[in-house]
């Protein structure tokens, strides 16, 4: 979907702003995993890690809504995670692990998680999950014969500042080794679009944004 269309048909912004307790949401961008199965460069790894330690928002702040293109099983790399790590609301260590085979270069230091209480996100095609910035999940590579896609809507609150500076600082420090240039240059520059209330902010530049009616407006465009 396109950022009108979530906004427009599903009613994700909402649940995102009814967990924040919040009625000032931003949309950043969508993004879509696609683990082939069997001994493919597309059947990688996801190492442990938190969002935070990647993303340039400050405070740090986000929900992202993982949906489920198709079942996402043990067998083809569903999501793990750690329940109730992200109530610390602390970015953990992470290093640098540029071994062949994993989606992302930063992995969280071994001392600072137990990978033994790990939940896997078993879902059927269509179910979403929701999770916080600071929570530690990660994925194991699909050997199966069957793929498992997944698309991630990311959204922060307008109350954050979205600081270009740090962004580009990551960028240049090649954090995703299984993105192509095409999508690496899509990190560059995420774009916000107000999709709830106002920039409490005030520091945002943004894209565009939803009236209360669900219409959308350029930023460029006037009258």
């Amino acid at each position: 979907p396109s950022y009108e269309s979530v906004n427009r048909d599903t009613p994700l912004a909402d649940i995102v702003a009814a967990l924040w307790q919040k009625t000032e949401v931003w949309f950043m961008y969508e993004q879509v995993f696609h683990k082939t199965g069997g001994e493919t460069e597309q059947a990688r790894r996801t190492p442990w890690h938190q969002d935070g330690e990647y993303w340039a928002m400050r405070p740090l702040a986000t929900c992202t809504v993982w949906m489920a293109i198709d079942d996402a099983t043990r067998e083809n790399g569903c999501l793990r995670v750690i329940p109730g790590s992200h109530k610390g609301k602390r970015v953990r260590q992470h290093q640098t692990n540029n071994a062949p085979g994993l989606s992302l270069n930063q992995e969280l230091a071994q001392n600072e998680f137990e990978e033994s209480d790990a939940v896997d996100m078993v879902m059927q095609a269509g179910q979403i999950s929701l999770h916080d910035v600071y929570l530690v999940h990660g994925s194991e590579p699909n050997l199966s014969d069957h793929p498992r896609r997944g698309m991630t809507l990311r959204f922060m609150p307008t109350s954050s500042y979205y600081d270009r500076e740090i962004e580009q600082e990551q960028n240049a420090s090649s954090l995703y080794p299984s993105l192509d240039a095409q999508e690496l240059r899509n990190f560059q520059r995420v774009p916000l679009y107000l999709m709830r209330g106002a920039d409490l902010c005030g520091r945002n530049s943004y894209a565009g944004s939803f009236s209360e009616q669900g219409d959308f407006r350029r930023s460029d465009e006037t009258g």
